[in-house]
């Protein structure tokens, strides 16, 4: 697996969860009392806003449907090669990373308090390298 391929998928990740978060903060606006009700008229023209509301949830759900469908087939193939990898540490920074979604700050917190987002990267950086060289002696 390259690391185009695994970037897309964590790509993909991080869309969702801003999706995911875009569609919370509709569905708290379209809760009663959310609401600005100040007895006062409004600008002249029809609109519906509540249906406005409930067409973008709808929208939305639905985009966010289709990405969580295409995550799960390239997510099956990711974790298929995350668990080829023989070695724990570098099994668990791709884990974190690209199932999870993390950033390598993150990734290098979960590691230890002497690891850096710099050497976290390069245990997958590394990895991949040397896995690429395997390949073409191969």
């Amino acid at each position: 697996m390259t690391l185009d391929e695994l970037n897309a998928h964590r790509d993909g990740l991080v869309e969702l969860a801003r999706l995911r978060e875009i569609l919370d903060r509709l569905r708290d606006k379209a809760h009663p009392g959310a609401q600005r009700l100040d007895g006062m008229p409004h600008g002249s023209g029809v609109g519906d806003p509540t249906g406005q509301l409930a067409a973008e949830i709808a929208d939305l759900s639905a985009v966010i449907e289709a990405q969580e469908q295409a995550l799960r087939s390239s997510g099956q193939a990711v974790a298929r090669f995350v668990d080829t990898i023989p070695d724990a540490r570098t099994r668990l920074v791709f884990r974190l990373r690209f199932v999870h979604g993390l950033s390598w700050k993150e990734v290098a917190d979960h590691l230890g308090q002497y690891t850096s987002e710099w050497s976290a990267a390069n245990i997958c950086y590394d990895y991949l390298d040397d896995q690429r060289a395997e390949s073409f002696q191969g």
